[in-house]
């Protein structure tokens, strides 16, 4: 098999992994809240990471981030994301952030500077800096939750569709990485941090 075959098949099986782990986890996640009241709040949360530009983005880049980083950041990277964002959104009702949108959009900015300039970062400060941004968006979903929702139920939504935007994330950067596509991963991350400069000034 050539080398190119073999980076080909990888990032097929990568892929598919992908989109195995989209179509069972959304699912299995209402099927194990009990309740048409708690299935729906399960899918109205997974859908709110879909529904906005900024979190969407946000959340594709600490993939590609990772991806950029490699090692240990595939796994350290998304999962402070996930647990930060969970925690922010436990606290929003208690703590008051002020023009949180505009942090969100600094946070978009951010991931996609560091994606275009840099390829090495110490390992904690990119867990920091993905966990600080992450507060932001857990804060505008508990913030944002439709009234009368099952927050538990909602929260666990969101935190499944986020972990499969950073799968998403982490396929796209591994198959740009693999074909040594790093101008075109350059170019993303200077086009993210763009659009998070265009929201900071809407």
């Amino acid at each position: 098999m050539t080398a190119d075959r073999s980076l080909f098949v990888r990032f097929v099986n990568r892929s598919r992994m992908t989109l195995l782990l989209s179509a069972a986890l959304t699912p299995a996640a209402a099927l194990a809240h009990p309740g048409h009241h708690v299935v729906h709040s399960v899918a109205a949360g997974a859908s709110h990471p879909w529904l906005g530009l900024d979190h969407l983005l946000a959340m594709l880049l600490v993939g590609v981030w990772a991806a950029r980083l490699g090692g240990r950041a595939r796994w350290l990277l998304p999962s402070s994301f996930v647990s930060a964002m969970v925690l922010g959104s436990m606290a929003s009702g208690a703590i008051a952030m002020p023009a949180f949108d505009h942090l969100i959009a600094l946070s978009v900015l951010l991931l996609g500077a560091v994606i275009a300039m840099t390829r090495q970062v110490n390992l904690y400060a990119a867990g920091a800096v993905v966990a600080l941004a992450a507060l932001f968006h857990g804060h505008a979903h508990g913030v944002e939750a439709p009234a009368g929702e099952a927050l538990s139920a909602f929260t666990a939504g969101f935190a499944i569709s986020t972990a499969v935007l950073h799968a998403m994330g982490l396929a796209l950067g591994h198959a740009l990485l693999a074909y040594k596509q790093e101008g075109i991963l350059k170019a993303l991350g200077a086009g993210a941090a763009l659009a998070g400069a265009l929201m900071m000034a809407s």
